[in-house]
């Protein structure tokens, strides 16, 4: 049995939102971090992509906090992350 917590196909698109910004953010991440993230930071990047687009966009202009640390933690990585 895979240990994966959610089928890649799913999780990718999930990463497709409806702003331009977030796909690129969303999608970068998946690509270059989600892999190397331990089990509870890749659940946080899961709630993070099924939460409204609304809610997520709040979160990364700082306008409400994220739910909970975790989600926090992948935020600011999320955000760091350059080309």
């Amino acid at each position: 049995m895979s240990d994966e917590l959610m089928p890649r196909g799913r999780l990718k698109w999930l990463c497709r939102r409806g702003m331009k910004e977030h796909d690129v953010l969303f999608e970068r991440f998946l690509a270059r971090e989600y892999d190397g993230l331990d089990r509870d930071a890749q659940a946080a990047f899961i709630r993070l992509a099924e939460m409204d687009d609304p809610d997520v966009n709040a979160i990364f202009l700082g306008r409400v906090d994220a739910p909970d640390t975790q989600i926090r933690a992948v935020v600011d990585r999320m955000v760091a992350l350059k080309d």
